[in-house]
């Protein structure tokens, strides 16, 4: 089992940006996205296309608001790598965040592509420009999660979309340097991650 790594701010800023970069990569070489891309219509943001992607989460303390999110209107995503799986959601403008929004992560460890489980360790990462620090972390320990569904939306050559679905709980808040903590309440959630299968699978 390696260690929990505290990841650096760059690092966490980038989640969404890599995340979006590796399944377009897989996509882009991938005969026949071309095609189907062009029936596309755009719309609504949406978590899940046609599905029910959603993030609730209360904050306190220094941030107070209801993160109760539903598939229309949330943009998520996120990246499998080997002994973990981190994943996103973001809205542009929330409700007590003075006009700002806020993207919640979560990198969960010792878990990969179609497993479930109980009690995993969890990361959660709040960024928000209402924060003087831009990002707030829980810390080793503080957060569990279980994941009851983790299930292949679809795939396209070598990329693949997986659905991930469960519930946490953190025994400690949110912290920045020099900053009060926030909060959290227990969670639900349901988004999205990529994962390349090499083998074609």
């Amino acid at each position: 089992m390696r260690p929990l790594e505290q990841p650096s701010i760059l690092g966490v800023m980038n989640v969404r940006a890599f995340s979006s970069a590796l399944f377009a990569a897989a996509l882009l070489a991938t005969p026949g996205f071309a095609a189907a891309q062009e029936e596309g219509q755009d719309g609504p943001v949406q978590c899940i296309d046609g599905g029910d992607g959603y993030l609730r989460l209360s904050l306190s303390g220094a941030a107070n608001t209801r993160v109760f999110w539903e598939n229309t209107g949330t943009e998520c995503g996120g990246t499998a790598h080997e002994n973990d799986i981190e994943f996103y959601f973001d809205r542009k403008i929330v409700e007590g965040m003075g006009g700002s929004g806020l993207t919640v992560t979560l990198q969960v460890f010792d878990i990969t592509t179609g497993k479930k489980g109980n009690n995993l360790r969890v990361l959660l990462k709040l960024e928000s420009n209402a924060f003087a620090t831009g990002i707030y972390r829980t810390k080793q320990g503080n957060c569990s999660i279980t994941v009851r569904k983790n299930e292949l939306l679809g795939s396209m050559g070598i990329a693949q979309l997986w659905h991930i679905e469960g519930s946490g709980l953190c025994t400690g808040p949110a912290t920045a340097p020099g900053a009060p903590p926030v909060n959290l309440s227990d969670f639900q959630f349901s988004g999205t991650y990529a994962a390349l299968s090499l083998g074609g699978e």
